[in-house]
């Protein structure tokens, strides 16, 4: 009995002092567990866009062998929104030559109004169901983010914009050469069946866009703008090594254009 009298004080003095300590330790941690969880919500971003910026300014080598001396200059348009980057082709007839493989009952591409082509390249599940800001979904944005098929749009146009710059996109003169090499980088990015062009029926977006089946992966790493830099860089542009946002794209091309 002496032997557990003894323990016994020290026992329930143990207990007191867990009762007491262990919820205090507990909040603690939990605390400091969403202040990290929140720092790295945080700080992803922001490395994101800071990577994304240095990226801009990195210089890449691009193909060589154009003929600088070439008088005939042709202009191409990138448009952009916050977040993607087209390009705008003009409808020439080497363009047109080019990409007769599109010519359906859904695009005539030998329409004499036909002026522009618009040429874009982005993850499927945004691509083809947001058409404004309520249509995004947690899902939408996990692919987008994680990896998801590619599509491309393809959107024929007349004159979209009137008077010089009033489109509001960035302007790109390219020769014939680099014009035929940025066509053929976008007509290897199809994919083809058949020698045929896979056109998407299942889009929920209404409106004179067509979409396809593209080669790759979309994710926030190799992007739509930066599937824009590789196409340019084919043309030997010079551009930045990673410009996966709109801002970085247009950064990086009026820096090297200096």
């Amino acid at each position: 009995m002496r032997y557990s009298r003894i323990l016994e004080p020290k026992f329930f003095s143990a207990l007191n002092h867990i009762a007491v300590i262990e919820p205090f330790n507990a909040m603690k941690l939990i605390t400091k567990s969403f202040l990290i969880i929140g720092f790295i919500f945080l700080l992803l971003p922001l490395g994101y866009l800071c990577l994304s910026t240095i990226g801009a300014f990195i210089p890449v080598s691009t193909v060589k062998g154009f003929d600088e001396d070439e008088n005939t200059r042709i202009k191409i348009i990138l448009l952009s929104s916050p977040i993607h980057t087209d390009v705008f082709l003009p409808a020439t007839p080497r363009v047109r030559e080019k990409l007769a493989f599109l010519n359906s009952a859904k695009l005539n591409m030998e329409n004499p109004n036909l002026k522009w082509l618009g040429v874009g390249w982005g993850s499927r599940d945004f691509y083809t169901n947001v058409a404004q800001l309520s249509d995004v979904t947690p899902n939408i944005i996990y692919k987008a983010i994680f990896g998801d098929d590619a599509v491309i749009r393809l959107g024929a146009y007349g004159a979209f914009y009137d008077g010089h710059g009033g489109h509001g996109g960035l302007e790109i003169y390219l020769t014939n050469q680099q014009l035929e090499k940025l066509v053929d980088y976008m007509k290897a990015s199809f994919v083809m069946r058949h020698k045929k062009p896979q056109l998407l029926q299942d889009t929920h977006l209404a409106g004179q866009d067509l979409f396809y089946q593209a080669k790759g992966d979309y994710n926030i790493t190799f992007s739509c703008n930066q599937w824009v830099n590789h196409g340019l860089r084919a043309a030997g542009i010079k551009i930045g090594l990673w410009t996966p946002t709109p801002w970085a794209l247009n950064w990086s091309l009026k820096f090297f254009a200096k």
